[in-house]
């Protein structure tokens, strides 16, 4: 490996913590605005992945765009059948996907959807709604869930950390002592 290669390396890694819708983009992924994610949630193919607008993926979400499992039509052959099984995902407007959740191939999800913590996506989702689970199923409808969040949610955008403690101290009755 000579040395332009290895700054390149280096250049693309800084790029991509600096700056990862930029580089998912460079990358080829479609991506609206005002999203959220990490370079290293696409998979190998990130040009087929297309991402709407007002998107959130949260930490350890993995996209999928192949299924590596055709490396098991190879036992036995004499010769390799070199068969790649590719698929593209597409993911609407207004999506949350929780902490290590999987996104397989061939996947679509339509607009207002929130996806649970470690939830894994076989299939497309074309309603909205709030899906959990293995394979993901829907539990309640996006109405549903944003009546019911509306009612637990406490205002503390553009508090600093010290205002938003004393807040929560003094709604959950807490000590200052601690």
């Amino acid at each position: 490996m000579n040395i332009i290669n290895i700054l390149r390396i280096i250049y693309c890694r800084l790029y991509s913590f600096i700056n990862p819708i930029g580089y998912c983009k460079y990358l080829g992924a479609t991506i609206g605005e005002k999203c959220v994610l990490k370079a290293n949630m696409l998979g190998s193919e990130p040009w087929l992945i297309t991402i709407g607008d007002h998107v959130l993926l949260a930490e350890g979400v993995k996209i999928l765009t192949h299924d590596g499992a055709g490396f098991c039509l190879n036992y036995g052959n004499k010769e390799p059948l070199r068969m790649d099984m590719w698929g593209t995902v597409k993911i609407g407007n207004n999506v949350y996907v929780g902490i290590n959740a999987i996104i397989m191939p061939n996947v679509e999800i339509t607009n207002n959807v929130i996806i649970g913590a470690g939830a894994i996506v076989t299939k497309s989702i074309t309603e909205d709604g709030v899906y959990v689970g293995i394979p993901a199923r829907r539990i309640k409808s996006f109405d549903e869930w944003k009546e019911n969040v509306m009612n637990k949610c406490k205002n503390t955008y553009g508090m600093s950390s010290k205002e938003r403690k004393e807040y929560y101290n003094q709604f959950f009755n807490k000590n200052n002592n601690i």
